[in-house]
């Protein structure tokens, strides 16, 4: 019923969601950001252990074994994303930033044919752009 007025990231704990949702429910109320700076206090890396996503890319790559979503005769831009934190994230797309005003934003297709990929710690998911398509890359980017 909140969702108009408040939205809040999962990953930042209960703790922190439960006490922004109160401070919006009840604005007056300082027990939450009580609540909140002694749970922070209190925390280390291993008990809120955070995300730590790294994204490369790389030109010219070429399908060498049969596939039927590539051609084996063109070049690839690879964005690859790997998980390197201690939590499974859900990748939904991912693609490449341009320096250009128009349309700078191109989604690897692999978004829309293997669809959101989970990765756990360690793991990675290359994604690929026909390079014909790619002019000066600003930024490589994926949302989970």
């Amino acid at each position: 019923m909140l969702a108009d007025k408040y939205a809040a990231k999962a990953y930042q704990g209960i703790d922190y969601v439960a006490a922004r949702l109160v401070e919006i429910i009840e604005p007056n109320n300082r027990y939450p950001e009580a609540l909140l700076q002694e749970e922070l206090s209190r925390a280390t890396p291993q008990e809120y252990p955070g995300f730590d996503i790294r994204i490369t890319w790389a030109p010219d790559y070429k399908v060498s074994s049969p596939n039927p979503y590539y051609d084996a005769k063109k070049t690839y831009i690879v964005v690859q994303v790997a998980n390197w934190g201690t939590r499974d994230v859900i990748i939904a797309k991912a693609g490449v930033h341009l320096k250009r005003e128009q349309r700078p934003f191109i989604l690897a297709a692999d978004s829309f044919i293997f669809g959101p990929r989970r990765l756990k710690d360690g793991d990675r998911a290359d994604y690929l752009i026909d390079q014909t398509q790619v002019d000066l890359i600003d930024f490589a980017w994926a949302i989970d």
